[in-house]
């Protein structure tokens, strides 16, 4: 995998609560986390909610009644702040927004509904659809589902929410490298954690941070001070990659965690890391939803719904799914669940498939008598078309076991790009775009076109495509012009006006350079598309003691983002504006 553009989790950049990553390798652009999670919102802008009330079409026959929740939530961003702290240090920066390929969510009741919501407090795996937006799919009991639905009724849900994720991003460099036994480094690890080896990220990072000399740890290289913190986070993001799962923590405030493997199963050796090397690692991170927040709790649906009887010796397996929508040049996609062989219950493997083409949640009967786990595997298929024809890949098989399989867009043989512009940007620009990738010795080469009907794509990328990348254009609904995203890496990406250096605040640092005059000299400049009116434009003062000065503004769109001067004197503005320039160079005026 191509670490270009990924967010660079070393030395991020802090202002209060906004955290901002630098792009690897990728000048100008950075990635923004998210301030909290809140309700999504769907296509006709209510909420993203569903309370759903299950039972069969005859009582005495399964399923028993059961209430479903599922509802999507969506990273909420302080994109305008992050934006002008951004350009105060990079006048010419682009920020995205971050992704994440994993997690889970929980709910704290609050006041005393602990006992009532306990369901609700067990850690649910989050399925993220590749680009910022997560489904919660809960089965419920019938007097729980009750107690939702009166709360929702009377607008007041006493539950707030706690999630821990993982965003992919390129771990932090250090000049040095580290030898050990990994049965010994384990050992010394899991000691910080549950008897299940449960630890958590910063307990490791901690140990690492302040312990490290007393750890099995050989350290080559010189370690400064102000190197500690990359130090302590790159081997923990190691460790985690090499040596642990991400596991939901015992607790909603204990933090992020990481089940490691045990001691005697990885046994003795020798392990080398140079840490100055770059790789991609799983970072987590964790975040609060309050569903009560805006309008979250209004126009949510609650239904009921009478399912078929499900067959004597069979378990219903629930297929979980949030995949990209609007899927250009993918035929069909699915997947097979097999079940092995178990006379005389089973006397074959049974295999079962389903096409996932639609937002519902399919279900799987399997057959497994009433004491057995349902334990099972499954892989995935996707076909494709592009100009070298029809292709089907198939995922490996994995093991899994549970009544609701939960399937990422990881989970798939292809790589999903999925691209979306955000309606403000729709509403001033036609969007239009190049997908580009190298498979073989052939060049494929894909075009597309976003509109308001259709703000969004996704792609296919085979894992076996090399050099891909997406080239944006924005050309003005106005005729003001056309601007430009070249050769990004082929990731999925949310457009909106942060996107562009053009767009948002914009800073030019001007000097003047004193040839002739030795005095007092004021230059006026105005923004782009603002009239010559009082308070429009704003005065600048140099002297040869004091020749520099900065000129901020706030672009009205992407499309007038530049800015004019002139010379003037005052009570008189007698002189001709400069041609329009672009903030995204410095101003040097001669007098």
């Amino acid at each position: 995998m191509s670490l270009l553009g990924l967010p660079d989790f070393q030395q991020p950049l802090h202002t209060g609560n906004i955290q901002i990553f630098y792009s690897y390798e990728s000048a100008g652009n950075y990635t923004l986390l998210p301030e909290k999670l809140e309700i999504a919102s769907g296509i006709d802008g209510s909420p993203d909610f569903l309370l759903e009330f299950v039972r069969g079409k005859n009582p005495m026959l399964p399923p028993e009644p059961y209430s479903l929740l599922d509802f999507r939530v969506s990273p909420h961003y302080q994109m305008t702040e992050g934006l002008i702290f951004l350009r105060n240090q990079q006048p010419a920066a682009s920020l995205s927004v971050s992704s994440f390929s994993s997690g889970f969510l929980r709910f704290q009741p609050l006041g005393n509904l602990n006992h009532e919501l306990d369901q609700l407090t067990q850690p649910i795996p989050l399925v993220w659809n590749g680009l910022g937006m997560a489904r919660f799919s809960r089965k419920l009991s019938p007097s729980t589902g009750i107690l939702l639905k009166n709360s929702l009724q009377s607008q007041v849900l006493a539950l707030t929410a706690r999630a821990e994720l993982e965003m992919i991003g390129v771990s932090p460099r250090v000049p040095v490298k580290v030898r050990f036994d990994p049965k010994q480094l384990l050992e010394s690890l899991v000691s910080l954690g549950t008897a299940e080896r449960q630890v958590s990220w910063q307990a490791i990072a901690d140990s690492f941070r302040h312990n490290w000399q007393f750890l099995p740890l050989q350290v080559e290289g010189d370690l400064d001070e102000h190197q500690l913190e990359d130090f302590a986070q790159t081997l923990t993001d190691r460790v985690r990659l090499r040596f642990g799962k991400f596991v939901p923590a015992p607790t909603i405030d204990a933090g992020a965690h990481i089940a490691l493997v045990s001691p005697t199963s990885i046994g003795s050796g020798r392990f080398e890391w140079d840490l100055a090397q770059p790789i991609s690692v799983l970072r987590p991170l964790t975040f609060d939803l309050n569903p009560q927040e805006g309008e979250s709790l209004l126009n949510v649906v609650v239904r009921e719904k009478v399912v078929p009887p499900i067959p004597t010796g069979f378990q219903t397996i629930n297929l979980v799914a949030n995949l990209p929508s609007h899927r250009e040049g993918i035929l069909d996609l699915g997947v097979t669940l097999r079940v092995k062989a178990k006379p005389p219950l089973r006397p074959q493997t049974q295999v079962e498939t389903v096409e996932l083409n639609t937002d519902e949640t399919p279900q799987i009967n399997l057959r497994f008598s009433p004491q057995e786990k349902p334990e099972y595997t499954f892989s995935t298929y996707v076909i494709i078309k592009d100009a070298q024809g029809i292709e089907q890949l198939e995922s490996e098989a994995k093991p899994y076991s549970g009544n609701r399989l939960y399937l990422n867009p990881h989970d798939f043989p292809v790589d999903f790009v999925t691209v979306q512009s955000s309606r403000l940007l729709l509403e001033i620009a036609m969007v239009r775009g190049i997908y580009q990738r190298l498979l073989g010795s052939s060049l494929i080469e894909d075009k597309f076109e976003l509109t308001l009907n259709q703000p969004t794509i996704t792609l296919a990328l085979s894992k076996s495509a090399e050099n891909a990348t997406l080239s944006i254009e924005a050309e003005s609904r106005e005729g003001l012009g056309t601007i430009y995203l070249n050769s990004l890496p082929a990731r999925s990406l949310l457009l909106d006006l942060h996107s562009f250096p053009e767009a948002g605040p914009q800073k030019v640092e001007v000097e003047c350079i004193f040839e002739n005059e030795r005095k007092l000299v004021i230059f006026e400049f105005l923004p782009e598309g603002l009239s010559e009116t009082a308070g429009a434009s704003k005065l600048l003062y140099f002297t040869p003691d004091k020749p520099q000065g900065i000129f901020t503004w706030m672009g009205r769109s992407p499309f007038q983002c530049r800015y004019r001067y002139r010379r003037t004197l005052l009570g008189s503005s007698s002189a001709q504006w400069s041609d329009y320039l672009s903030g995204l160079s410095n101003l040097k005026i001669y007098v």
